[in-house]
C-alpha cells in the first residue's frame, strides 16, 4: 500500500473560534496518530476497501514494508514532520500482513484502533439528522426530477431550492472578444467589466466550464417541432480554488449569457454543501499502531 504523507490541518475544511468543526471525508481514510502532525494517505484503491474488525474479526494488520524496494526510503523515518510535509511526497509503502489464514472469500479487515471504535460508537448512539436535512435531495436526482425546468431568481425567493443547492450553467469560454463588453463605473465598487453574449457550443473545444449561475429569465423556445425552454444567466463570482484557470476570470467583472438551452443547465451542490460534508458525518481517521509510528514524527510535549 503506498501511501502519502500529508499535514493533518489539511484536512480541515472549517473552523470556528479557532475550533474545528467540519474534516474531509478523506479523514476516514488516513492512517494517523494522535501524536503526529502527520497522517498518511494511501493511495492504491484497494486499500479503502479495507474495514474495520476490531480485536475480535481482525484477521489482518498495517505494517511497514519489509520488502526491498526503490518505492519505500527508510531514511524518511529519521525526517521531522515539517521537512517531510514540505519536500516529501512519495517514498513509503505498507502492508497488510494476514495474522490467521484467510479464506478465498473472506473479507479483509484489520483494527482501526480503539479511539476511532469508540468515536464510532458514540456516533452512532448520539447522531440526529440536522434540520433541514429532510427536504434535502440530491442535485443529479433534483435536475432529473425538474426535467428542463427551472426557477428565476425572483422566483425562488418566493420558492427556493433547498439552501445546500444552486442552479449552473454548462459554457464554453469564449476569447473575450466574443463578448460584448460594458465598462462599468459605480461611486463605491469602482469600474468593472460587463461581458455579455449568446450560450453558443463549441464542438471544437472538449473542456467546458460549469459555474454557478442566477437565472435572469426563462422562455418557452421550440426547438425541431418541440417546446422547450430557453434560460438567461448571470455567473455567480467564484472565489475557491479548484476550478480549471480557464473557467475563472477576475471576479469583480460580470459575465451575462442568454438563450440557455435547458439541457445546458443543472442543479449542483454549492461548495462544502454535499451530503458528504454534513456537519455531523463521521470524520475519523485510522489509527496508526504505535510501534507504527516513528519516533522522530511524534510531537514534543
Amino acid at each position: 500500500v503506498p501511501v502519502m504523507p500529508v499535514n493533518r490541518t489539511n484536512l480541515i475544511v472549517r473552523k470556528h473560534k479557532g475550533k474545528t468543526t467540519s474534516l474531509q471525508l478523506l479523514t476516514n481514510y488516513v492512517y494517523g496518530h494522535p501524536e503526529s502532525e502527520i497522517v498518511l494517505l494511501p493511495y492504491s484503491s484497494e486499500a479503502v476497501y479495507v474495514n474495520h474488525g476490531g480485536k475480535v474479526r481482525a484477521n489482518a494488520k498495517l505494517s511497514w514494508t519489509t520488502s526491498s524496494t526503490p518505492i519505500h526510503k527508510d531514511e524518511l523515518f529519521g525526517m521531522k514532520p515539517h521537512e517531510i510535509i514540505e519536500g516529501v511526497k512519495l517514498g513509503l509503502l505498507m502492508e497488510f500482513i494476514a495474522t490467521r489464514d484467510i479464506s478465498p472469500d473472506e473479507e479483509i479487515l484489520i483494527d482501526y484502533g480503539d479511539e476511532w471504535d469508540w468515536a464510532w460508537t458514540n456516533h452512532v448512539k448520539d447522531w440526529k439528522p440536522i434540520q433541514g436535512s429532510s427536504s434535502y435531495v440530491q442535485s443529479n436526482i433534483l435536475t432529473k426530477e425538474l426535467n428542463g425546468y427551472y426557477k428565476t431568481k425572483d422566483e425562488q425567493k418566493e420558492e427556493p431550492y433547498h439552501s445546500s443547492l444552486s442552479t449552473a450553467v454548462k459554457f464554453w469560454l469564449k476569447d473575450l472578444d466574443f463578448y460584448d463588453v460594458i465598462i462599468s463605473k459605480d461611486e463605491e465598487a469602482g469600474e468593472h467589466t460587463v461581458y455579455h453574449a449568446n450560450w453558443t457550443q463549441d464542438l471544437d473545444k472538449d473542456s467546458y466550464c460549469i459555474r454557478q449561475c442566477e437565472i435572469l429569465h426563462r422562455s418557452l423556445t421550440t426547438t425541431d417541432g418541440n417546446a422547450t425552454y430557453a434560460y438567461d444567466v448571470k455567473i455567480l463570482p467564484y472565489r475557491g480554488k479548484i476550478l480549471p484557470s480557464a473557467c475563472v476570470w477576475d471576479e469583480d467583472d460580470t459575465i451575462y449569457i442568454d438563450k440557455v438551452p435547458s439541457e445546458a443547465i443543472s442543479m449542483i451542490e454549492k461548495s462544502y454543501e454535499s451530503d458528504q460534508h454534513l456537519l455531523n458525518a463521521f470524520r475519523h481517521e485510522i489509527g496508526l499502531p504505535d510501534d507504527l509510528l516513528p519516533a522522530a514524527w511524534r510531537r514534543k510535549y
